[in-house]
């Protein structure tokens, strides 16, 4: 079951960043990552003034995408199972 009380689409920063272990979990789901028209991430990195850390992924690739695009996939593959 999903739940919000908000009216779709959420437009927030955040899920904006989709790791790869998301990127399978879509895909078990039906939501492929090239539906979401993002830009690839080869991993993360984190600034705190003079002080960066950054890591690339293993293997498969992340995708960066705007909130509302995905969150309309994942409205419609709800609708679609009811």
């Amino acid at each position: 079951m999903v739940a919000d009380g908000a009216a779709p689409p959420i437009d927030k920063a955040c899920g904006e960043g989709l790791m790869p272990d998301t990127i399978e979990a879509l895909k078990r789901i039906g939501i492929g990552a090239s539906a979401l028209d993002g830009y690839p991430l080869r991993g993360m990195r984190f600034l705190n003034g003079d002080l960066t850390v950054k890591a690339e992924f293993a293997g498969a690739q992340g995708v960066g995408v705007r909130r509302v695009v995905l969150h309309r996939h994942l409205m419609e593959c709800a609708q679609k199972v009811g």
